[in-house]
């Protein structure tokens, strides 16, 4: 991890670039633009965190010292940063932000991560206008007004949740327990789609499963309806196939030598005759069955638990549906190898999902960016 350095306490304008790799960058006061760059990078700040305060708009975030005389800096600018690490604390800038809706007409900003606003009633109270990259959102009874949002990915309601930038609806639906189901049928679609399958398709894999079918045979039965077919295209060769499914079910898990590997395997499965669905029965189960310290598939085999534990949450904590696998695939979509899925609350972050505002105050206590009560 390079460490990069600013000049310390300069008065006039300073560029500091990061570079492709995993950044520390130390600022040193004065006045300073920071472009992290690609990789995760972490600002550091002499000083304690209450002596800052951190501002955000959709593309940048600003450290304002909040006194000269008692911080280390001045104003930093911030692009391409995903951490500050302060004297007290580190903060991570990617951490969704839930915003309560108030009384009157108010304007809300979302940052780096995936951003909510929770609304008291059903969505059918609200009336969404988008207005430019913005969105006005209007409460049809009067009580919380006129707001408009910025950088805003998620709204909640009582009886479910708009994802703003997939321009989708997902309703919430009451179910059967599904506490006897297998993981494998969550692993099953965490490898196939990286996706939760939500309480509509979970239903369907409870169902055939209920009614005594192996997970093969459901496997096999799923992998030929349109759901799949959309994603993996019928008329793929083998080679073009086995490379698609490697490379939508390791991501960045694994070295490129491992991802070539399991190509050739997948494709030589494919030639001998094995169907796609008892290569992906094959795959889940394989993976399944490897050590998270595995030292070429153990990353994978952590991916997928973790897409498990949260496609769980999604389906049967929050009970979202919808049968857009698109839709059901980007709630996964800032799942890695190493995110924290072993507690609820971590998992809510992650997925940007929070049922209530409490689930965000703690960490992030007295630092008004995170968590805004607009007055």
């Amino acid at each position: 991890m390079p460490n990069i350095y600013g000049t310390p306490n300069n008065k006039s304008f300073e560029l500091i670039k990061g570079s492709d790799q995993d950044d520390w960058i130390f600022p040193l006061g004065g006045w300073d633009y920071v472009d992290g760059g690609s990789g995760m990078d972490t600002v550091v700040v002499v000083g304690l965190s209450s002596q800052f305060r951190l501002i955000q708009d959709s593309s940048a975030t600003y450290i304002d010292a909040v006194s000269s005389a008692s911080a280390y800096a001045d104003r930093v600018q911030l692009i391409n940063v995903e951490k500050v690490q302060f004297s007290d604390k580190l903060i991570s800038l990617d951490t969704p932000r839930l915003y309560p809706t108030q009384p009157g007409d108010d304007e809300y900003l979302g940052g780096a991560g995936i951003d909510w606003l929770s609304c008291d009633g059903p969505h059918t109270q609200y009336e969404l206008q988008p207005i430019g990259s913005a969105l006005r959102i209007t409460d049809k009874l009067g009580t919380t007004g006129s707001d408009m949002l910025r950088s805003i990915e998620r709204i909640r309601f009582n009886d479910g949740v708009w994802l703003v930038t997939e321009n989708a609806w997902l309703s919430q639906t009451t179910h059967a327990s599904y506490k006897n189901l297998p993981a494998s049928l969550y692993q099953f679609f965490a490898v196939a789609f990286a996706a939760a399958p939500g309480v509509t398709y979970m239903n369907q894999l409870a169902e055939a499963f209920n009614h005594g079918l192996s997970i093969q045979n459901i496997v096999n039965i799923f992998t030929t309806k349109s759901q799949f077919t959309d994603v993996y295209a019928l008329h793929l060769e083998h080679g073009e196939l086995a490379r698609t499914l490697v490379n939508n079910i390791v991501q960045g898990s694994a070295t490129n030598e491992a991802k070539a590997r399991a190509t050739q395997d997948i494709q030589t499965a494919l030639d001998n005759g094995m169907s796609v669905g008892d290569v992906i029965f094959n795959v889940f189960g394989n993976l399944a069955q490897f050590s998270p310290a595995d030292t070429e598939w153990g990353g994978t085999a952590r991916l997928m638990g973790n897409q498990v534990n949260a496609a769980r949450y999604i389906t049967e904590t929050l009970n979202l549906d919808t049968t857009d696998v698109g839709v059901l695939r980007s709630l996964l979509e800032h799942i890695t190898a190493e995110s924290d899925t072993s507690t609820t609350q971590s998992t809510a972050q992650l997925i940007g999902i929070a049922l209530h505002a409490q689930s965000l105050t703690d960490e992030f206590a007295g630092h008004a960016p995170w968590l805004v009560i607009p007055g």
